[in-house]
Protein backbone atom coordinates (compact mmCIF):
# COMPACT_ATOMS: atom_id res chain seq x y z
CA UNK A 1 0.00 0.00 0.00
CA UNK A 2 2.91 2.62 0.80
CA UNK A 3 4.43 1.65 -2.57
CA UNK A 4 1.27 2.67 -4.06
CA UNK A 5 1.22 5.69 -2.09
CA UNK A 6 4.78 6.69 -3.10
CA UNK A 7 4.23 5.98 -7.50
CA UNK A 8 1.18 8.31 -6.70
CA UNK A 9 2.54 11.09 -5.25
CA UNK A 10 5.33 10.62 -8.05
CA UNK A 11 2.87 10.69 -10.72
CA UNK A 12 1.01 13.86 -9.47
CA UNK A 13 4.11 15.58 -8.68
CA UNK A 14 3.19 18.51 -10.97
CA UNK A 15 0.77 19.20 -8.24
CA UNK A 16 2.61 18.67 -4.99
CA UNK A 17 6.25 19.61 -5.93
CA UNK A 18 8.86 18.87 -4.80
CA UNK A 19 7.05 16.16 -2.13
CA UNK A 20 6.81 13.89 -5.25
CA UNK A 21 9.96 13.03 -5.31
CA UNK A 22 9.57 11.12 -2.36
CA UNK A 23 8.81 8.59 -5.16
CA UNK A 24 12.78 7.51 -5.69
CA UNK A 25 12.29 5.99 -2.26
CA UNK A 26 10.99 3.29 -4.05
CA UNK A 27 15.00 2.27 -5.28
CA UNK A 28 14.80 0.02 -2.50
CA UNK A 29 12.82 -2.24 -4.77
CA UNK A 30 16.15 -3.04 -6.64
CA UNK A 31 17.04 -5.25 -4.11
CA UNK A 32 14.35 -7.45 -4.86
CA UNK A 33 14.25 -7.98 -8.58
CA UNK A 34 15.49 -10.69 -10.75
CA UNK A 35 16.97 -8.96 -13.97
CA UNK A 36 18.17 -10.58 -17.23
CA UNK A 37 21.20 -9.58 -18.86
CA UNK A 38 20.58 -7.70 -21.36
CA UNK A 39 18.81 -5.18 -18.37
CA UNK A 40 22.20 -5.24 -16.41
CA UNK A 41 23.62 -3.89 -19.52
CA UNK A 42 21.47 -1.33 -20.47
CA UNK A 43 22.00 -0.10 -16.57
CA UNK A 44 25.78 -0.63 -17.02
CA UNK A 45 25.81 1.82 -19.81
CA UNK A 46 23.75 4.40 -17.57
CA UNK A 47 25.85 4.26 -14.66
CA UNK A 48 29.12 4.62 -17.20
CA UNK A 49 27.71 7.81 -18.75
CA UNK A 50 26.50 8.96 -15.39
CA UNK A 51 29.77 9.22 -14.26
CA UNK A 52 31.39 10.39 -17.41
CA UNK A 53 29.20 13.54 -17.36
CA UNK A 54 29.80 13.94 -13.75
CA UNK A 55 33.66 13.83 -14.37
CA UNK A 56 32.38 16.65 -16.98
CA UNK A 57 30.77 19.00 -14.78
CA UNK A 58 31.45 17.94 -10.86
CA UNK A 59 27.41 19.18 -10.53
CA UNK A 60 25.62 16.10 -8.93
CA UNK A 61 22.55 17.97 -9.05
CA UNK A 62 22.40 18.43 -12.73
CA UNK A 63 23.48 14.94 -13.11
CA UNK A 64 20.63 13.64 -11.35
CA UNK A 65 18.12 16.06 -12.99
CA UNK A 66 19.43 14.75 -16.10
CA UNK A 67 19.87 10.71 -15.47
CA UNK A 68 16.23 11.29 -14.41
CA UNK A 69 15.25 13.20 -17.17
CA UNK A 70 16.25 10.75 -20.06
CA UNK A 71 16.28 7.39 -17.89
CA UNK A 72 13.98 7.31 -15.07
CA UNK A 73 12.14 5.62 -17.44
CA UNK A 74 14.04 2.41 -16.42
CA UNK A 75 13.60 2.85 -12.31
CA UNK A 76 10.11 2.13 -12.82
CA UNK A 77 10.63 -0.51 -15.31
CA UNK A 78 12.75 -2.43 -12.41
CA UNK A 79 9.76 -1.27 -10.04
CA UNK A 80 6.94 -3.35 -12.22
CA UNK A 81 9.63 -6.10 -12.67
CA UNK A 82 9.67 -6.49 -8.98
CA UNK A 83 5.86 -7.71 -8.99
CA UNK A 84 4.39 -4.27 -8.34
CA UNK A 85 1.01 -3.63 -9.50
CA UNK A 86 -1.15 -0.75 -9.92
CA UNK A 87 -4.83 -0.56 -11.41
CA UNK A 88 -4.56 2.00 -14.41
CA UNK A 89 -8.18 1.61 -14.93
CA UNK A 90 -9.16 3.76 -11.77
CA UNK A 91 -6.10 5.78 -12.83
CA UNK A 92 -7.72 6.33 -16.13
CA UNK A 93 -11.00 7.54 -14.79
CA UNK A 94 -9.50 10.01 -12.38
CA UNK A 95 -7.80 11.39 -15.14
CA UNK A 96 -10.07 12.17 -17.20
CA UNK A 97 -12.43 13.76 -14.52
CA UNK A 98 -9.72 16.00 -12.56
CA UNK A 99 -9.19 17.31 -16.50
CA UNK A 100 -12.51 18.67 -16.93
CA UNK A 101 -12.38 20.06 -13.40
CA UNK A 102 -9.18 21.73 -13.85
CA UNK A 103 -10.50 23.12 -17.40
CA UNK A 104 -13.64 24.44 -15.81
CA UNK A 105 -12.10 26.27 -12.65
CA UNK A 106 -9.24 28.32 -14.36
CA UNK A 107 -11.62 29.25 -17.11
CA UNK A 108 -13.92 30.51 -14.41
CA UNK A 109 -13.00 31.53 -10.63
CA UNK A 110 -9.25 30.39 -10.20
CA UNK A 111 -6.06 32.49 -12.15
CA UNK A 112 -3.97 29.73 -13.15
CA UNK A 113 -0.67 31.56 -12.54
CA UNK A 114 -1.55 30.25 -8.99
CA UNK A 115 -1.79 26.93 -9.57
CA UNK A 116 1.28 24.41 -8.94
CA UNK A 117 0.91 22.69 -12.25
CA UNK A 118 1.63 25.47 -13.98
CA UNK A 119 4.83 27.36 -14.74
CA UNK A 120 5.99 30.99 -13.19
CA UNK A 121 3.54 33.41 -13.51
CA UNK A 122 6.72 35.18 -16.18
CA UNK A 123 6.37 32.64 -18.79
CA UNK A 124 3.92 34.73 -20.44
CA UNK A 125 3.44 32.22 -23.50
CA UNK A 126 2.00 29.69 -20.94
CA UNK A 127 -1.04 31.56 -19.82
CA UNK A 128 -3.92 32.51 -22.60
CA UNK A 129 -4.73 36.59 -22.55
CA UNK A 130 -8.19 37.39 -20.46
CA UNK A 131 -11.51 36.32 -22.60
CA UNK A 132 -9.36 33.49 -24.23
CA UNK A 133 -9.92 30.11 -23.62
CA UNK A 134 -7.00 28.80 -20.82
CA UNK A 135 -6.10 25.19 -21.79
CA UNK A 136 -5.24 22.87 -18.82
CA UNK A 137 -1.93 21.78 -17.46
CA UNK A 138 -3.14 18.64 -15.32
CA UNK A 139 -0.82 16.23 -14.09
CA UNK A 140 1.81 16.30 -16.00
CA UNK A 141 2.41 19.60 -15.54
CA UNK A 142 2.00 20.64 -19.93
CA UNK A 143 -1.06 20.15 -21.41
CA UNK A 144 0.86 17.91 -24.42
CA UNK A 145 2.29 15.36 -22.39
CA UNK A 146 -0.69 15.05 -19.77
CA UNK A 147 -2.90 14.42 -23.24
CA UNK A 148 -0.37 12.12 -24.86
CA UNK A 149 0.01 9.95 -21.56
CA UNK A 150 -4.13 10.21 -21.17
CA UNK A 151 -3.91 8.53 -24.77
CA UNK A 152 -1.49 5.76 -23.95
CA UNK A 153 -3.50 4.68 -21.27
CA UNK A 154 -6.63 5.10 -23.50
CA UNK A 155 -4.81 1.56 -25.46
CA UNK A 156 -4.70 -0.17 -22.62
CA UNK A 157 -8.08 -0.57 -22.29
CA UNK A 158 -11.32 -1.53 -24.35
CA UNK A 159 -13.49 1.21 -24.07
CA UNK A 160 -17.26 1.35 -24.25
CA UNK A 161 -18.47 4.14 -27.04
CA UNK A 162 -19.23 6.53 -23.85
CA UNK A 163 -16.16 6.35 -22.19
CA UNK A 164 -14.09 6.40 -25.94
CA UNK A 165 -15.86 9.75 -26.70
CA UNK A 166 -15.84 10.88 -22.65
CA UNK A 167 -11.93 10.47 -23.43
CA UNK A 168 -11.81 12.20 -26.89
CA UNK A 169 -13.29 15.41 -25.31
CA UNK A 170 -10.53 15.22 -22.87
CA UNK A 171 -7.82 15.04 -25.45
CA UNK A 172 -9.86 18.05 -27.35
CA UNK A 173 -10.26 20.31 -23.54
CA UNK A 174 -6.36 20.25 -23.45
CA UNK A 175 -5.96 21.96 -26.79
CA UNK A 176 -2.57 19.87 -27.79
CA UNK A 177 -1.26 19.74 -31.35
CA UNK A 178 0.58 17.33 -30.63
CA UNK A 179 -1.97 15.43 -28.57
CA UNK A 180 -4.65 15.52 -31.27
CA UNK A 181 -2.15 14.32 -33.60
CA UNK A 182 -1.35 11.37 -31.53
CA UNK A 183 -5.18 10.77 -31.04
CA UNK A 184 -6.13 10.54 -34.71
CA UNK A 185 -3.17 8.12 -34.95
CA UNK A 186 -4.04 6.20 -32.10
CA UNK A 187 -7.66 6.00 -33.92
CA UNK A 188 -6.07 5.35 -37.30
CA UNK A 189 -3.60 1.93 -36.37
CA UNK A 190 -7.18 1.17 -34.05
CA UNK A 191 -9.60 1.10 -36.59
CA UNK A 192 -7.11 0.22 -40.01
CA UNK A 193 -9.55 -1.91 -40.86
CA UNK A 194 -12.48 0.45 -41.52
CA UNK A 195 -10.70 2.72 -42.47
CA UNK A 196 -8.83 0.55 -45.58
CA UNK A 197 -12.56 -0.40 -46.31
CA UNK A 198 -13.85 3.23 -46.74
CA UNK A 199 -10.54 4.77 -47.32
CA UNK A 200 -11.68 5.80 -51.44
CA UNK A 201 -14.70 7.38 -49.70
CA UNK A 202 -12.33 8.88 -46.78
CA UNK A 203 -10.55 10.42 -49.30
CA UNK A 204 -13.45 11.79 -51.16
CA UNK A 205 -15.09 13.42 -48.49
CA UNK A 206 -11.19 14.97 -47.57
CA UNK A 207 -11.22 16.51 -50.39
CA UNK A 208 -14.50 17.74 -50.97
CA UNK A 209 -13.93 19.51 -47.42
CA UNK A 210 -10.54 20.44 -47.56
CA UNK A 211 -11.13 24.10 -47.09
CA UNK A 212 -13.80 23.43 -44.29
CA UNK A 213 -11.23 20.95 -42.67
CA UNK A 214 -8.34 23.46 -42.29
CA UNK A 215 -10.69 26.14 -41.07
CA UNK A 216 -11.72 24.30 -38.07
CA UNK A 217 -7.83 23.19 -37.20
CA UNK A 218 -7.21 26.40 -37.89
CA UNK A 219 -9.89 27.50 -35.09
CA UNK A 220 -8.66 25.59 -32.73
CA UNK A 221 -5.88 28.01 -32.10
CA UNK A 222 -1.95 28.67 -32.42
CA UNK A 223 -1.03 25.58 -30.48
CA UNK A 224 -3.13 23.27 -32.91
CA UNK A 225 -3.44 24.97 -36.04
CA UNK A 226 -1.72 24.21 -39.79
CA UNK A 227 0.53 27.21 -39.63
CA UNK A 228 2.24 26.51 -36.33
CA UNK A 229 2.09 22.53 -36.51
CA UNK A 230 4.00 23.28 -40.10
CA UNK A 231 6.34 26.02 -38.63
CA UNK A 232 7.08 23.37 -35.37
CA UNK A 233 7.68 20.56 -38.39
CA UNK A 234 9.96 22.93 -40.25
CA UNK A 235 11.97 24.31 -37.17
CA UNK A 236 12.99 21.00 -35.96
CA UNK A 237 14.31 19.58 -39.33
CA UNK A 238 16.55 22.25 -39.29
CA UNK A 239 17.53 21.42 -35.94
CA UNK A 240 18.14 18.45 -37.17
CA UNK A 241 20.52 19.25 -40.16
CA UNK A 242 22.49 21.69 -37.84
CA UNK A 243 23.08 19.11 -35.12
CA UNK A 244 24.28 16.09 -37.43
CA UNK A 245 25.96 18.07 -39.82
CA UNK A 246 29.43 16.66 -39.22
CA UNK A 247 27.89 13.36 -37.90
CA UNK A 248 28.85 10.08 -38.61
CA UNK A 249 27.09 7.17 -39.02
CA UNK A 250 28.56 5.49 -36.00
CA UNK A 251 28.55 8.31 -33.89
CA UNK A 252 24.30 9.10 -35.03
CA UNK A 253 24.50 5.46 -33.54
CA UNK A 254 25.74 5.34 -30.15
CA UNK A 255 26.53 9.52 -29.73
CA UNK A 256 28.92 11.69 -29.48
CA UNK A 257 31.00 11.78 -26.05
CA UNK A 258 31.50 15.53 -26.36
CA UNK A 259 28.12 16.57 -26.99
CA UNK A 260 27.43 15.01 -23.09
CA UNK A 261 28.30 18.65 -21.69
CA UNK A 262 25.92 20.61 -25.04
CA UNK A 263 22.61 21.39 -25.12
CA UNK A 264 20.83 21.93 -28.07
CA UNK A 265 20.30 25.91 -28.77
CA UNK A 266 17.90 27.58 -26.72
CA UNK A 267 16.44 24.99 -25.14
CA UNK A 268 18.49 22.95 -22.58
CA UNK A 269 17.40 19.33 -21.50
CA UNK A 270 14.88 17.44 -21.99
CA UNK A 271 12.68 20.62 -23.03
CA UNK A 272 11.40 20.87 -27.15
CA UNK A 273 12.99 18.37 -28.72
CA UNK A 274 14.68 15.61 -26.11
CA UNK A 275 15.01 13.40 -28.40
CA UNK A 276 17.78 15.24 -30.59
CA UNK A 277 19.83 15.85 -27.27
CA UNK A 278 19.36 12.13 -26.50
CA UNK A 279 20.60 11.39 -29.90
CA UNK A 280 23.64 13.56 -30.17
CA UNK A 281 25.02 12.46 -26.92
CA UNK A 282 23.71 9.04 -26.37
CA UNK A 283 23.17 7.58 -29.77
CA UNK A 284 20.17 6.24 -31.19
CA UNK A 285 20.59 2.98 -30.20
CA UNK A 286 21.25 3.40 -26.45
CA UNK A 287 17.77 4.31 -25.34
CA UNK A 288 15.40 3.20 -28.62
CA UNK A 289 17.03 -0.43 -29.14
CA UNK A 290 16.24 -0.99 -25.56
CA UNK A 291 12.71 0.14 -25.67
CA UNK A 292 12.02 -2.00 -28.66
CA UNK A 293 13.37 -5.11 -27.74
CA UNK A 294 10.73 -5.32 -25.19
CA UNK A 295 7.92 -4.26 -27.42
CA UNK A 296 5.22 -6.86 -28.66
CA UNK A 297 1.73 -6.65 -29.82
CA UNK A 298 -0.05 -5.85 -27.03
CA UNK A 299 1.54 -2.80 -25.90
CA UNK A 300 3.31 -1.72 -29.08
CA UNK A 301 0.74 1.08 -29.97
CA UNK A 302 1.03 3.56 -26.50
CA UNK A 303 5.05 2.84 -26.86
CA UNK A 304 5.03 4.04 -30.15
CA UNK A 305 2.81 7.07 -29.35
CA UNK A 306 4.97 8.08 -26.69
CA UNK A 307 8.05 7.80 -28.74
CA UNK A 308 6.66 9.63 -31.28
CA UNK A 309 5.26 12.29 -29.43
CA UNK A 310 8.55 12.78 -27.47
CA UNK A 311 9.68 14.63 -30.78
CA UNK A 312 7.84 17.78 -29.81
CA UNK A 313 8.01 18.12 -25.90
CA UNK A 314 8.90 14.72 -24.53
CA UNK A 315 6.03 13.01 -22.59
CA UNK A 316 8.76 10.07 -22.07
CA UNK A 317 11.28 12.50 -19.71
CA UNK A 318 7.98 13.28 -17.57
CA UNK A 319 7.45 11.22 -14.75
CA UNK A 320 3.22 10.29 -15.35
CA UNK A 321 5.36 8.78 -18.79
CA UNK A 322 7.66 7.37 -17.13
CA UNK A 323 5.54 5.55 -15.31
CA UNK A 324 3.72 4.09 -18.24
CA UNK A 325 6.19 3.14 -20.56
CA UNK A 326 8.41 1.18 -17.05
CA UNK A 327 4.95 -0.84 -16.52
CA UNK A 328 4.45 -1.35 -20.45
CA UNK A 329 7.88 -2.43 -20.67
CA UNK A 330 8.32 -4.60 -17.77
CA UNK A 331 5.37 -7.08 -18.77
CA UNK A 332 5.66 -9.80 -21.34
CA UNK A 333 3.15 -10.18 -23.94
CA UNK A 334 1.48 -13.45 -21.54
CA UNK A 335 2.04 -11.28 -18.36
CA UNK A 336 0.35 -7.77 -20.01
CA UNK A 337 -3.56 -8.22 -19.38
CA UNK A 338 -5.64 -6.04 -21.44
CA UNK A 339 -8.42 -5.14 -19.56
CA UNK A 340 -11.73 -5.86 -21.35
CA UNK A 341 -13.82 -3.01 -19.82
CA UNK A 342 -12.94 0.35 -17.32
Amino acid sequence: MLDKILLGMGFFNAFIHPFGNVVWVLTYRFFYVKLKINDWLFIFTIVVLAIYKYYQHQDIVLLSKVMRMYFGFMFFYVFFKSGCKLKFSSLFWFLLVTILIEAVLINTIIDARHLPNFPDASALNHFSQPGYYQRPYSFAGLSTASAVILIMLSNMFVLSIFQRMFFIFDVFVLVSGTGILMLVLSLLIEYKKQILKYFLFLVFLTVMFANELISFIDSLGIRVNLDYTLFVIDFKIKQVEVCFENYSLLEFAFGKMSNLDQSVGGYGYGEDFGWLEIVLGYGFFAINMFILSKCHKSNYIPIMICLIATFHYGSLFYIPGQVLIGYLLSKKEEEYILCKSI
